[in-house]
Formats: C-alpha cells, structure tokens, sequence
C-alpha cells in the first residue's frame, strides 16, 4: 500500500504469554514502525495538449516504498514519513515501442493517533508536505511509437493522510487508508503552469509475527488505487494506477510485563460498640456528663444518662467521663470484634474544700475580755468579739489582714494565715490609749 503510516497490531504471542503478561494494545506496539515493500503497479495515463492527444500504458515491476512513524511512548503526537520511487515502462495505447519512467513521491508530516476501547483500533491522522515527479509521454512518433525520453513534471504541495486500523486476531491487523496531494505548487509542462492533485486510498493487512533481536517483523500485503489530475489551460492530464505491493514491517518488541503479584489485603478487625448509663452513687442518673473513648469517638450522656459510643476498636478501650461537679473516671472497656457491650457507671460528686476556721480572744492588758470590733479586710468580713472577748470566721484557706479596734484602745493589725480544715486560733492584747 502506498500510505506509509501503517499500524503493526502487536499482541502477546502465544495464550501462555498473555496469561504471564497483559494483553498488549496497539498503542504499546505503535511507538515506532518501519516499513519496506516492493510490488508491481499498473497504470493507465491520457495526456491532452492543445497539439495532441496521448494515452499510455505502464507497467512497473520495481515500485519500491520506504515509509515509517515514530512516537514517543504513549503520546498521541509524533512524526511520519514515505518515500516512493517506481520505474516503469510506458507505451502508447496503440502498442509499440516502450519508454523507461521514473516517478516519485514523498512527504514528511506531523502525525496524530486516537486508540478508542480496549486500544485494539488506531485511528491516525498526518499533516505534512511532500514532493511529486510525475512522467508524462510526449507526442508519438510518425510511426506511432513514443520519443525515448519522456517530459517529467515535479511539484510540491501540502499532503493530508488518514489510517484505520483494526486488530481482531494476535497476528492479524487489518488496514484502512488514503492519502491526498489536494494542490500543488510550482508544476509546468511546456511553459504551462500545472497544479497536479493525487488522490489515493488503499487496503492492507500485517500477517504473523517474528522476533528479530529487539524487533517485531510482520509480512505486508496491501493494494493501493491511485489518481492523479491536472486540468490547466491547454493541458489535461489524467493517470489512473494499480498497485499490488509486498513487504514487511518492523516494530519495537515490547518486553513481556509480568502481571504485578496480587496485593495482600489488610482485613481490618470489624469495630463494635459501647453503650452505657452513667449515675450518681446515690443511682440518680447523671446527664451532659462527657464520654470518651481513647482514641475513638466521643459523646455525652442525655437526660436518663445513657450514652452509645459507636465505630470503637476492638479489644480493651479506655473510656474517660467527666463533669465539672464531679470527680473524673476512667473505665477499661472489653470491647468484641463487630459486637457490642453494656456497662454500668458510677461516679462520685466533687466536694467543696473544708473551710479555714480563724479564731481569737481580745484581751486588754489586765487581762479581761475587750468588746472589740474585728474585720478580715480582704473578704470585708467583720464580727464583734462577745462579752468574753471571744470572735469566730470561716473562710477560704490563703492569707488575711486582721483588724481589732475598740474604743479607748490602740487598734492593731494583723497578718495571719489560714489552712484549710485547720482552726487558727489567735490571741489578741489590747494596749489602751495614753
């Protein structure tokens, strides 16, 4: 086939292959390619001129085409080329003698791939721009036979290629394809400018698969049509051609991907759950107390006290529970895979720290009980001692300035200290005024 970018369908060679490695898709065998046939073209030419009329035969026995892409990994962009060079022997209609041809074709472009599926299917496309020699006959001789030389017309012009291709089988792709040279540029035929067009579309198929060092080698069969036309002022030209081509392809061998070892997977032990009622010694129920799992979830006990702790590991969770009127728990909790387990709380009440109990006797200095007035500054607390003299507070434990005033006497003032549960006793000695 005469398009270049052809596709090598590239599949794990044997069933023992592909049970070792994945099945190979297209796209893993299309990084690069390479072709090279050789085949026998037919083809059929008419020239007209405003002189004359000329219509040739050709046969080509060494139609040679030299064509390949590459592409870097799985990128659906890359590059392609094709190089076709045939030499064949022209006749006029009529028979007679023959004319030796030489006709050429190539291109560079800019290629671009789409594996749909399971990538068993190339579609690619090509952009690019290329060169034509195209032989055409000059007017025949008196006796009918063609000069020994034909006239060569060489243009150049952009190319636009497309392929399909499909893999139903390990060694087997079945291809797709057409070419097209819609103008060209720079063509003339005795002082005639030409714009010569080409249009070609062809089928083709790779059969089989040998590996040749790092390559894949795979027999090409493919046949081609092929047109080309011009049709300027006082020149009309017309070729029509067959081709039948042979060849092989060679592709990169991909080395065969072992199947990852299966992951082992981590079975997580099921979580359970807790649920439970928190109360007071006395049994009435506690609400709003917080409940917390170590390292898990957490909640608070409602109105009855009941609270449920749920996703909770298995195996012995710490389960801490606090208020702030109560004094802080923790329980250990055996909790079984996926099941669920009751408990029963008690906790205690916090109690209020005992009070500091500051007690004196206000005396005079012969002795007998003063009526003093007596204050603790700091909480603005104040008593009056009795008739023997005697005053009493209880506060909080910390330090407090004592102050004792009665008339007629020098009032004092004192630093004590008060302990907690402890009774200070502090006896105080009026000095009377002089």
């Amino acid at each position: 086939m005469a398009f270049a970018s052809l596709l090598a369908a590239t599949r794990p060679a044997s069933a023992q292959e592909a049970a070792i490695g994945e099945r190979e898709p297209i796209a893993e065998a299309a990084r690069f390619r390479l072709d090279l046939r050789a085949g026998l073209g037919v083809r059929h030419d008419t020239l007209t001129t405003d002189a004359a009329r000329i219509g040739a035969r050709g046969t080509a026995l060494s139609d040679f085409v030299l064509g390949g892409a590459w592409f870097h990994g799985r990128s659906p962009i890359g590059f392609a080329g094709r190089v076709e060079l045939d030499r064949f022997a022209l006749r006029t209609d009529s028979g007679g003698s023959s004319v030796a041809a030489t006709g050429l074709e190539a291109h560079g472009a800019a290629a671009g791939r789409l594996h749909p599926g399971d990538g068993q299917v190339l579609l690619e496309a090509q952009l690019g721009y290329g060169f034509l020699q195209v032989p055409l006959g000059r007017v025949p001789g008196a006796d009918g036979s063609l000069p020994a030389s034909t006239d060569t017309l060489r243009a150049h012009g952009p190319v636009i290629a497309a392929l399909v291709a499909v893999a139903p089988h390990d060694a087997l792709t079945l291809e797709l394809s057409g070419r097209a040279v819609p103008i060209s540029f720079g063509g003339s035929y005795h002082g005639t400018d030409v714009s010569v067009r080409r249009l070609a579309a062809g089928i083709g198929a790779t059969i089989g698969r040998v590996r040749v060092a790092d390559f894949r080698l795979g027999a090409l069969v493919s046949y081609e049509l092929g047109n080309t036309t011009a049709d300027e002022s006082g020149v009309s030209v017309q070729q029509l051609r067959h081709q039948i081509a042979f060849g092989v392809r060679a592709t990169p061998h991909n080395a065969r991907r072992a199947a990852p070892p299966p992951r082992e997977e981590i079975v997580q032990p099921a979580r359970g759950r807790i649920r439970g009622v928190v109360r007071l010694q006395a049994g009435d129920a506690l609400a709003g107390v917080a409940v917390a799992a170590v390292d898990g979830p957490s909640t608070r006990t409602g109105a009855d006290g009941s609270f449920a702790l749920g996703e909770v590991p298995p195996g012995l969770v710490r389960v801490n529970l606090s208020r702030a009127d109560l004094v802080p728990s923790q329980e250990v909790v055996s909790v079984p895979p996926g099941g669920e387990v009751t408990v029963q709380i008690t906790l205690r009440l916090a109690q209020a720290p005992a009070p500091a109990v500051l007690i004196g006797l206000v005396r005079g200095e012969d002795g007998k009980p003063v009526p003093a007035k007596v204050r603790l500054l700091e909480p603005s607390l104040a008593a009056d001692a009795d008739e023997r003299g005697r005053f009493r507070f209880e506060v909080p434990a910390g330090r407090y300035t004592l102050t004792i005033e009665a008339p007629g006497f020098v009032t004092q003032k004192k630093s004590v200290r008060a302990g907690a549960g402890e009774q200070n006793i502090y006896n105080v000695d009026l000095q009377a005024e002089r």
